[in-house]
């Protein structure tokens, strides 16, 4: 099973492109929840995007894993983020199943899918290594 490439019954999973950052400029316009989310949010948002991005390029370097761009299979939009995050919490490594979606794409079921995409993934990473 290839992390990189993972699909569900509606989305598909890619690694994320510097391409992607003008697209997840929308994710910070009219989201409620930002305020949530541990940014600086003082920076213009098309920095935010930028370095979201970033980090997630050297996650996929560092950690194997990472926040995927998550697309409907349909058409392929670009609809959020959602991935495997690896965490070192007390000296062991641990593992968080974490998502984000451009608001207008809410109330969909999406982040459940997304969620549950990973879990199957995670569970059988964690067994197979």
């Amino acid at each position: 099973m290839d992390y990189f490439g993972l699909k569900s019954e509606r989305l598909s999973f890619r690694k994320l492109k510097k391409k992607d950052i003008p697209s997840w400029v929308e994710f910070f316009i009219d989201n409620p929840m930002l305020q949530y989310v541990g940014l600086d949010l003082s920076k213009r948002y098309e920095m935010l995007a930028e370095e979201w991005i970033k980090a997630q390029l050297n996650r996929y370097e560092n950690d194997g894993h990472g926040h995927l761009a998550v697309e409907i299979k349909e058409n392929g939009e670009f609809i959020g983020m959602g991935g495997i995050l690896q965490r070192d919490i007390d000296g062991h490594v641990e593992y968080e199943i974490a998502y984000s979606l451009k608001p207008k794409f809410w109330g969909n079921g999406y982040a459940t899918e997304i969620a549950k995409t990973m879990k199957e993934y995670g569970l059988k990473m964690i067994k197979t290594n």
